[in-house]
């Protein structure tokens, strides 16, 4: 049976000769890096926060340090990244404290501004990392949720894909980009079906 991602839909997609160079010949295109590895660490630490801040209180998942948590997994992620690549380096250590710094603000910032996004008023997390793992008419399709909710009172489902950038995140251009509001209706026909929900 056939296999299909969003990742290879995109690559297929922005081009359909790399697509079968990575895919069909399988030629390996994809090598870590800083963006990469960051991507990791703080989606791993922000999970993290909303697990126990679902799962136990608002107040055992502020105590957590977020900081030092980040670093931890960034060290962990860019270890095994750079092991995987036979030992050599894409980043420098001065840039990984740069990373760690400009994250550790974003996450401070996240907790002042939690509220807005996050709140237990008639909202439950389904979890982290939910993974699809469906069947479309021939094909296999595979996907992981980064955050998935639902409101005890509608049953409305809330998908949530957690992005990291280093220029912003404008609605001008993120919000509107077709590809990125793509990959939310994709994960949403497989949650709604399974769900029961619209």
């Amino acid at each position: 049976m056939q296999k299909i991602s969003w990742s290879q839909y995109v690559a297929w997609k922005s081009c359909p000769q790399k697509w079968k160079l990575r895919y069909i010949d399988k030629q390996k295109f994809y090598t870590d890096s800083i963006h990469t590895v960051f991507g990791k660490a703080f989606h791993e630490v922000l999970q993290t926060y909303l697990t126990r801040m679902y799962e136990e209180s608002i107040k055992n998942a502020d105590e957590l340090d977020l900081g030092n948590m980040l670093v931890e997994s960034l060290k962990e992620h860019y270890s095994s990244a750079v092991a995987a690549m036979g030992g050599s380096h894409f980043s420098k250590k001065s840039e990984l404290i740069e990373f760690c710094i400009q994250g550790a603000k974003a996450l401070e910032w996240f907790k002042k501004k939690r509220a807005y996004y996050f709140n237990k008023n008639g909202w439950e997390l389904i979890g982290v990392e939910i993974p699809i793992n469906d069947k479309y008419k021939n094909v296999k399709v595979l996907g992981y949720i980064d955050v998935l909710m639902k409101n005890v009172k509608t049953g409305r489902i809330r998908i949530i894909d957690i992005k990291t950038s280093s220029r912003g995140w404008s609605p001008k251009r993120e919000k509107r980009d077709p590809m990125k509001k793509g990959q939310l209706l994709f994960y949403k026909k497989f949650i709604a079906e399974k769900y029961g929900c619209e």
